[in-house]
């Protein structure tokens, strides 16, 4: 075997061993990706779809923990999340507010997760109906309905004056 042969033969060897080493890494690549992608639907199994909505009532800025009693004649504030917390909605969802009292107006927030129900001191129904709906991360439609009761206003009513003399 001449000396270019041996030369030959260990260039070849030594591009095989290369090789080898490229696709040990390439392996190890596929793996890991493999991993996070076992991981990540995991993440997603346990989380899952949303399910619903949890609608909060909004008082002074606080998100209170219940819905709470709207005093008829004014505008009362909710807001919500997906249910279960860190669920998933559809891509771009916009959650749609409907109410089946005809004299309560809702205003919706440009991303839907935030309604303003303005109401009529006028009202002689006991309370009011809001449902928020929108669709799952599959494409199915949730909806939430909470019933949201009418309070009694606070104090009475000035009808006049009581004039008295010292």
């Amino acid at each position: 075997m001449g000396h270019r042969d041996r030369t030959k033969k260990v260039e070849d060897e030594r591009l095989a061993r290369l090789e080898t080493v490229q696709v040990v890494e390439e392996a190890k690549e596929i793996c890991l990706l493999r991993d996070i992608k076992g991981l990540l639907q995991a993440i997603l199994h346990f989380v899952g779809a949303a399910k619903g909505f949890k609608i909060y009532s909004i008082i002074g800025g606080v998100m209170q923990a219940d819905i709470k009693p709207t005093v008829k004649g004014t505008i009362a504030h909710f807001t919500s999340t997906l249910d279960p917390a860190g669920s998933l909605g559809q891509a771009n969802l916009v959650p749609k507010w409907a109410t089946t009292n005809p004299l309560v107006t809702l205003s919706p927030s440009t991303d839907g997760f935030a309604v303003d129900a303005a109401t009529t001191a006028a009202d002689t129904a006991a309370g009011y109906d809001l449902t928020e709906s929108g669709f799952d991360d599959k494409g199915n439609p949730i909806s939430t309905t909470v019933q949201v009761a009418y309070a009694a206003a606070t104090g009475v009513s000035a009808t006049g004056f009581d004039i008295k003399s010292a």
